[in-house]
């Protein structure tokens, strides 16, 4: 079982410093279905906000690494006065969903007929013996 955890953050320089390092509350855990999501959900508290960035990460023993992918605000606790984080970081793999690759607009505008298929397949099939 997880009980602490690190925060890391990779500048440009490629140099590793430590963000942030608490104790787990009640209601972290690590997700993972087939074919789908896996992450982890870390919940915990602090006294003052700590702002993340897109691409922080943490290594769970075990488990992986896991990196923010999504921005994430605090929530305020006014019985407690603190911060209060369910902060998601989802496998490292899940980085992607936040790349455009410019394939969204694909069209197909020439599609074949069977007839015209099935000729391109005994011209070729000719050829060969």
């Amino acid at each position: 079982m997880i009980e602490n955890f690190t925060i890391k953050r990779r500048n440009s320089s490629g140099v590793v410093s430590n963000v942030f390092s608490s104790v787990l509350n009640a209601g972290s855990l690590v997700h993972r279905e087939l074919m789908s999501e896996h992450y982890v959900q870390l919940a915990f508290t602090t006294a003052e906000p700590v702002y993340f960035k897109v691409g922080d990460y943490c290594d769970i023993e075990g488990f992986g690494r896991f990196e923010l992918v999504d921005p994430y605000s605090p929530t305020f606790n006014a019985k407690s006065g603190g911060y209060d984080y369910e902060l998601r970081l989802d496998a490292y793999y899940w980085k992607w969903k936040n790349k455009y690759h410019g394939v969204f607009d694909c069209k197909f505008t020439k599609i074949c007929s069977c007839h015209c298929s099935g000729n391109r397949f005994n011209s070729t099939n000719k050829r060969a013996f």
